[in-house]
């Protein structure tokens, strides 16, 4: 049999390997095109590596460079799709501008991303399962797995395969690819470093494996917020592993009794990790305050944009927080899994099975899972849990129900991942059960978690190929199975219907230009009265989205939800009209209005000749009293939010002084 490669000629082999796949990824995806496409058609992130480089975090100091989605907050405008990524993207931009040749091809430095994700997840992988003889208690014996060696390379390699052509991370890079998609992307390459440090751990649990697990955990935050979710399940998998790892005296691959640095749960090394990981979340909240004025704030409600349903449900609050469990539970399920109309109509009903009739913004424009990804998640799932189960009996000192003959290292990969898989899990199906807005593109946050679960579903499948006596049929069984997972990776790979569109890549040229546009600014004045009297007032102050839901035609007539910017607010006092005959019930105590993350106490509620007059106090947050603030109002019961007509008020004058 010949020799396993050493580690240092694995890692370089792999390096490569892994710089190959990416590639051809970006290629295959048409993430990179010909003729110096190397630059995404969205320039936020961009943005925010020149202001960082500048020294700031926000993006401008000037509201006239409010963008779709940004927000106005702590006076200046900030993107709220995280730091993490341009702070990857900071050394390669500073690189560049010291050549010369700046901006950096922020595809090439995704690609780099990507490139090295896969690598650690191969040298995981390969590392602890092939090259590393097992190191397993004394009292198990070290089993050959899979020989001939060959088989055994195969069968880890697929292993690695399923994570790295995961198809929904093919296809997400298959669409427009624009900030929101790149983000989603971005959280599975951090979600693979995740799994590979979790693999490591799970090899041999040592502190300086723990730390690095427990510090990339907490700084997933910065890159996507449901990565703290990840990062929350990826250390309690860690701390499973190492409360349950039967050290220290292990038999080595020749049967030798050798000692590992097995943890305990009360020694420093776990909390050393521990607080790794608060601090990652700590710098996080820091950030946080800093841009939108609270640690656990990530800009979503303060965001500025024209769909007021939306806005409505993301500062106020919306019908489905109600939703019956069960319910809830069956349209995401449906989301998750089941066949979905795509569509533009975000109140549209009857797009997928199980959905429920309560009033939700629902975007469904990309495929996410079908019920075959079932059909490895839930054996990982199932043997994660029958291994923890039988664990923790023979720690206790009761008799296994079977002999103790896996391998040792197979077995730990498999209940690492899949108790993280089945944590994080958990944990996103509570996030999104009930949650104000949903979009198919969310549930690819569900991506890293159903890749460590079907991982560890593939290698239960190998370790029962393993258990068939005959090495013929052995090599039959696992040849069938390869075969079977290949086909369905490519049968899931294949282009399918979206309503983003394709990739539009752009020039240097272009991306110089494109990101001018984006941070161009024009002159800001508010009105020096302190009011607004009709809807051209508030769009004349070259504020972007100022006035956003206080139509012009029909005149002064208010959507669901309004935003308008106003200039250290004194009070907030509105002069309303009820439209005649309009079918939603014009109720002026269901008006409410919030500045910034505050919601304003309404002081006063007075009948007038033309309608009503709505009075609110002042905000009592001192970042809110001066300088120019974002104002956002709820003009009718929750139950109507998606209301695009028969709306019940117009709007004469608002006055804050």
């Amino acid at each position: 049999m010949p020799a396993a490669p050493g580690r240092r000629t694995l890692g370089w082999i792999l390096l490569l390997q892994a710089m190959v796949y990416s590639a051809g990824v970006l290629v295959f995806t048409g993430l990179v095109q010909s003729g110096g496409r190397w630059y995404s058609y969205q320039p936020e992130y961009r943005a925010q590596v020149a202001a960082l480089l500048a020294g700031r975090l926000a993006l401008s100091h000037d509201p006239s460079a409010l963008r779709f989605d940004h927000c106005w907050s702590q006076g200046g405008v900030h993107q709220v799709w995280g730091l993490g990524v341009p702070l990857w993207l900071l050394p390669f931009e500073a690189l560049a501008r010291a050549m010369g040749f700046a901006p950096f091809p922020d595809l090439a430095a995704f690609g780099i991303a990507l490139g090295l994700a896969a690598w650690c997840l191969l040298f995981c992988l390969l590392h602890e399962i092939l090259v590393r003889p097992p190191v397993v208690p004394a009292h198990e014996a070290p089993t050959p797995v899979l020989q001939p060696r060959a088989l055994w390379l195969c069968w880890t390699g697929l292993t690695a395969a399923l994570a790295l052509f995961f198809p929904p991370f093919l296809r997400l890079l298959r669409t427009r690819f624009q900030v929101y998609e790149q983000a989603i992307a971005y959280e599975y390459i951090a979600g693979l470093v995740l799994l590979a440090l979790l693999i490591r751990l799970a090899g041999r649990p040592t502190p300086s494996r723990w730390w690095a697990l427990c510090g990339w955990a907490g700084v997933g935050g910065w890159i996507r917020p449901t990565l703290v979710l990840h990062g929350i399940a990826a250390v309690l998998s860690g701390l499973w592993l190492l409360a349950n790892h039967r050290g220290p005296e292990c038999a080595g691959a020749e049967g030798r009794t050798t000692r590992t640095r097995a943890l305990s749960p009360v020694r420093h090394p776990i909390i050393t990790g521990l607080l790794l990981f608060v601090l990652g979340g700590a710098g996080l909240y820091v950030t946080n305050a800093l841009r939108f004025g609270d640690g656990f704030e990530f800009g979503h409600r303060l965001n500025v944009q024209s769909l007021y349903g939306s806005l409505y449900a993301t500062r106020f609050d919306h019908p489905f927080a109600t939703e019956p469990l069960p319910s809830a539970a069956r349209e995401l399920f449906g989301l998750l899994f089941l066949e979905k109309q795509l569509t533009w109509d975000w109140y549209a009903t009857n797009l997928f099975p199980g959905q429920s009739s309560t009033v939700r913004w629902r975007e469904i424009g990309l495929p996410t899972y079908d019920p075959t990804y079932l059909v490895l998640l839930l054996p990982g799932w199932g043997a994660a849990l029958a291994l923890a189960t039988r664990r923790d009996r023979h720690r206790n000192g009761l008799r296994a129900s079977r002999p103790a003959d896996h391998p040792w290292a197979i077995r730990q990969v498999i209940t690492g991942l899949g108790v993280y898989s089945g944590i994080a899990t958990f944990l996103l199906t509570a996030f999104y059960l009930r949650n104000c807005v949903i979009a198919t593109r969310y549930m690819l946050d569900f991506m890293p978690a159903f890749a460590a679960g079907m991982m560890a579903g593939w290698l239960v499948v190998g370790l029962a190929c393993d258990r068939v006596p005959s090495a013929s049929m052995r090599v039959t069984l696992l040849g069938t199975a390869g075969i079977a997972l290949v086909a369905w990776l490519a049968w899931q790979s294949r282009a399918m219907h979206q309503i983003y569109g394709e990739p539009r890549p752009q020039t240097r040229a272009e991306a110089i230009a494109s990101l001018q546009k984006h941070l161009a600014t024009q002159p800001v004045a508010l009105p020096p009265n302190g009011r607004y009297t009709n809807p051209e007032e508030p769009r004349a102050t070259g504020i972007p989205f100022n006035g956003a839901g206080w139509e012009r035609n029909p005149e002064g007539m208010l959507m669901p939800c309004v935003i308008l910017f106003v200039d250290s607010p004194h009070l907030l006092e509105l002069e309303l009209e009820e439209i005649s005959e309009a079918p939603i019930p014009a109720d002026p105590h269901a008006i409410r209005a919030r500045v910034g993350l505050e919601m304003l106490k309404r002081e006063s509620v007075e009948r007038t000749e033309r309608g009503w007059r709505i009075r609110f106090a002042a905000p009592r947050r001192r970042c809110y009293q001066e300088g120019i603030q974002p104002v956002f109002l709820a003009t009718v019961p929750r139950s109507f939010l998606a209301a695009q007509e028969g709306l019940p008020w117009r709007l004469h004058q608002v006055r804050w002084r």
